[in-house]
C-alpha cells in the first residue's frame, strides 16, 4: 500500500507547505484528512461529484447519507442556502466558528451533488485553525468524520490513516482533535428548529439563543453524520 503523506498543521508559523499540498490535492480531486475542534475530518471539494463520491466510497457509506459542508466564513451561509430563518441566523452568529452544524434548504441554483440531500444542506464553520487555513483557500468543502462507517471517529492523525488508508491524498496533522465530541445539529427546514442531535453545544445554550425543540439523538460522529434531511437513523 502507497504511505499518504502525514503533514504537520500545528503550527501556522510552519503550516504553509502543509496547506499548500493539501489545497492542491483538493484542486486534483483527492481526499484530505483535517484537523476540527470536534473530532478529525475527510473532506473533499464540494462542487466536485467524483470527489464527494470517493469521500463516501471512503467511509463505506451510500448517497442516502450525504456529508455536511464546512465553510471558512459566515458569510458563505448565504451563498450555500436559501430561506434561512432569522432564529436559524442567530444561532449561527452565537455558535460559529464552532461545533454546531445548521440543516437548511440548499440554494436551488448550486451546481453539486452531495448525495441524497432532499434539497437540503448541512453547514458548519469549525473552530480550528488549521481546518479554517484549509477553508479560506479551498472554499467549501464536503468533510464527513475520518472514520470507516460503523467506527469512531478519529480523534487524532494516526487513527484516521489507519482507517481510511490510501483512500486519502493528504493527511494533515493538527495534533490531538481538542473537542472530542460531535457538533450539536439543529434542523431549520421545518416550521420549527429542532435538534436532530446534541453534542458539542447543549440544548440549553441553545435555548439562550432562539427557541428550539430537543432531541432523541447523541453525539456519536462528526461531522454531522447525518442526512442533510435530518434523518434521525446515526450509526
Amino acid at each position: 500500500m502507497p504511505v499518504q503523506p502525514v503533514l504537520d498543521a500545528t503550527d501556522p508559523q510552519t503550516w504553509g507547505p502543509a496547506i499548500d499540498e493539501a489545497v492542491n490535492a483538493i484542486s486534483r480531486g483527492g481526499l484530505v484528512v483535517l484537523p476540527t475542534d470536534t473530532v478529525y475530518g475527510i473532506g473533499a471539494d464540494a462542487f466536485d461529484e467524483a470527489a464527494v463520491a470517493a469521500l463516501l466510497a471512503a467511509k463505506g457509506r451510500g448517497r442516502q447519507m450525504p456529508p455536511p459542508v464546512l465553510v471558512g466564513e459566515v458569510a458563505t451561509l448565504d451563498g450555500l442556502a436559501t430561506d434561512v430563518p432569522d432564529e436559524a441566523r442567530k444561532l449561527v452568529e452565537a455558535f460559529w466558528p464552532g461545533g454546531f452544524t445548521i440543516i437548511l434548504r440548499a440554494q436551488p441554483s448550486l451546481q453539486w451533488d452531495l448525495g441524497d440531500t432532499g434539497g437540503t444542506v448541512a453547514l458548519r464553520m469549525p473552530d480550528h485553525p488549521a481546518a479554517l487555513a484549509l477553508l479560506k483557500r479551498t472554499g467549501p468543502l464536503a468533510v464527513s468524520s475520518a472514520n470507516k462507517s460503523g467506527s469512531p471517529a478519529a480523534q487524532d492523525v494516526a487513527d484516521a490513516e489507519r482507517q481510511l488508508g490510501d483512500s486519502v491524498a493528504v493527511y494533515l496533522d493538527g495534533g490531538e482533535a481538542p473537542g472530542g465530541v460531535a457538533s450539536t445539529i439543529v434542523d431549520a427546514t421545518g416550521p420549527t428548529l429542532r435538534v436532530v442531535r446534541e453534542g458539542a453545544v447543549s440544548l440549553e445554550a441553545l435555548r439562550e439563543v432562539a427557541d428550539v425543540e430537543g432531541t432523541r439523538t447523541s453525539p456519536e460522529d462528526d461531522p454531522s453524520d447525518l442526512p442533510a434531511g435530518a434523518a434521525e437513523d446515526d450509526e
